[in-house]
């Protein structure tokens, strides 16, 4: 059985320096949006967990494997973006 990407330390100290980097900032709208990403990210990587749980059938579907791939990278990159921006 793979390790799960929810238990990763590299994906839980991300998300952690996301939400204390979101929490300094002084834009209330920009820390509402990265805490509500972060939680998204953490939903899709949930998604891929029980994707390779192997007590599921066994079956992984590519294609549902590959989107959720892209939906972390893409969510990713607009939480680092809106971290970014200083104002």
């Amino acid at each position: 059985m793979l390790n799960k990407l929810t238990h990763a330390s590299t994906l839980r100290v991300e998300i952690e320096g996301f939400k204390k980097t979101a929490r300094s900032q002084p834009n209330k709208k920009i820390q509402e949006k990265v805490l509500k990403l972060c939680k998204e990210i953490l939903r899709v990587a949930e998604s891929i967990d029980q994707q390779h749980d192997s007590r599921a059938g066994g079956f992984i579907r590519p294609n549902l494997a590959s989107d959720d791939r892209e939906k972390i990278v893409r969510l990713r990159s607009e939480v680092q973006s809106l971290l970014s921006v200083k104002t």
